[in-house]
């Protein structure tokens, strides 16, 4: 594959998702509220385990990425995003959702 069509993604570094706070409180906010969930209704303690670990996958399937974009592709890609339901604001491009649908990566 020629280098011009290799876009490598990475995930961003610790400390710029560490901005992100919705991302942040997502994790010990749920946490709090399965063991809240655990002790009020006393559901037995593997099954807030399991809950616990349930959601793990969806948190690391939404870690944040970012990848080099030839600088000819880039109206592609606006255009791509502009047909997906996606509006480009302050932050660069959003889903169309309420704020509190996405995290801010």
């Amino acid at each position: 594959m020629p280098e011009s069509d290799h876009y490598p993604i990475r995930a961003w570094p610790w400390r710029t998702q560490l901005r992100d706070t919705y991302r942040v409180l997502f994790v010990p906010v749920t946490l709090a509220v399965v063991a809240s969930a655990t002790r009020f209704f006393h559901w037995p303690w593997g099954l807030a385990l399991g809950a616990c670990l349930g959601m793990l996958p969806s948190y690391v399937l939404g870690t944040p990425s970012r990848m080099p974009i030839a600088p000819g592709d880039s109206a592609t890609i606006d255009h791509w995003l502009a047909a997906h339901k996606h509006v480009h604001d302050a932050r660069g491009w959003v889903p169309r959702l309420p704020r509190n649908a996405y995290f801010d990566s």
